[in-house]
């Protein structure tokens, strides 16, 4: 099983921070929703371990102004994480999408 942990490199102090793990959507409060809650700028969460998490995951955060996410639309091709440890670092996207994050998963 995956060890996750999330690190903001957002610039940004984070609220609600939000990974879900099974599906593309954060709804399936059932489903595989992590919550990690506030997140401030260049923190790192503790590491939770997660059955199947792939190298992109749906990730939803909040500041008192805004939403910001990554929502990918599929998996195909994605296997799930080898066992072992793992940081998410989520960014800022830089392009058109004012919204948007970023993922990059280092191995620990």
């Amino acid at each position: 099983m995956a060890n996750v942990r999330i690190k903001n490199e957002t610039g940004m102090d984070l609220c609600q921070v939000i990974l879900n793990s099974e599906n593309n959507s954060a709804d399936a409060i059932d489903g595989g929703d992590i919550y990690y809650g506030n997140l401030l700028n260049n923190h790192i969460t503790g590491y939770t371990a997660v059955e199947g998490i792939r190298e992109i995951a749906y990730i939803h955060a909040t500041t008192p102004k805004s939403n910001f996410y990554i929502d990918p639309t599929d998996y195909v091709g994605l296997d799930p994480l080898a066992n072992g440890k793992y940081t998410f670092v989520i960014k800022k996207y830089s392009g058109t999408c004012d919204s948007c994050l970023t993922i990059t998963v280092l191995p620990d």
